[in-house]
């Protein structure tokens, strides 16, 4: 599990910051984000020990989420020819990202979410083809959670510094109220998850997973 440090003017209060009440679960939807094969599962070039660490924390908010009424939505990272969604030729042959590009093909093992999730026939499974979900070019998501009425999202999953990152500043710009959990999303190193983390308290309220699941059983927390 990380060890989180965040910037003192995230945790005691000398910079004002997002701070949000109980959601309306109605209202809610609880973003999984990226928790597949190629970022999870030992042996995976691209998985890290972070990323397994924190599917227990994901899971139970998971879980409380779908007991409160909440939607649940796991995003994948994807890769398509579809012109609508195809990447540039310079990112797909890049050295940084065109190996990952490959794996995250629909057909190849890597593109699967991981087993070791809890998901239930009612819930969401969005392919993204960007690292944000929130953008037109990426998936057609945020179209989804309005159609729907949903106003707030709960962010959990990797990478806490690429897309779970560009999903809640988006999120944020489009109007969405969003929620961070500090110890459910997973990057490859401590350094780049508190980095993160110090970024996106800009953008979002970030809470521990004990903290959402309190919200989200009714308990008004400060």
């Amino acid at each position: 599990m990380h060890r989180i440090e965040l910037p003192p003017h995230l945790s005691d209060g000398t910079r004002p910051c997002f701070r949000f009440d109980r959601p309306d679960p109605a209202r809610t939807a609880l973003l999984v984000i990226d928790l597949q094969v190629a970022f999870v599962d030992e042996g995976q070039p691209y998985a890290s020990q972070n990323a397994r660490d924190v599917l227990p924390n994901v899971n139970a908010i998971i879980a409380a989420a779908r007991a409160a009424g909440a939607l649940v939505v796991f995003t994948r990272a994807s890769t398509s020819d579809d012109p609508r969604f195809v990447r540039p030729d310079w990112f797909e042959q890049s050295a940084a990202y065109g190996p990952l590009a490959a794996m995250l093909r629909p057909e190849c093992p890597g593109h699967a979410l991981s087993a070791r999730l809890d998901r239930a026939p009612g819930d969401l499974v969005v392919d993204k083809y960007r690292s944000s979900a929130m953008l037109s070019q990426s998936c057609d998501l945020a179209e989804q959670l309005r159609a729907r009425g949903i106003d707030t999202l709960i962010i959990v999953g990797a990478i806490t510094n690429y897309c779970c990152e560009n999903t809640a500043r988006d999120a944020c710009q489009m109007d969405f109220k969003v929620f961070f959990i500090t110890d459910a999303t997973a990057a490859m190193t401590d350094a780049e998850h508190n980095a993160s983390l110090g970024s996106v308290g800009g953008h979002a309220d970030l809470r521990t997973a004990s903290e959402m699941i309190g919200l989200l059983e009714g308990n008004q927390l400060q």
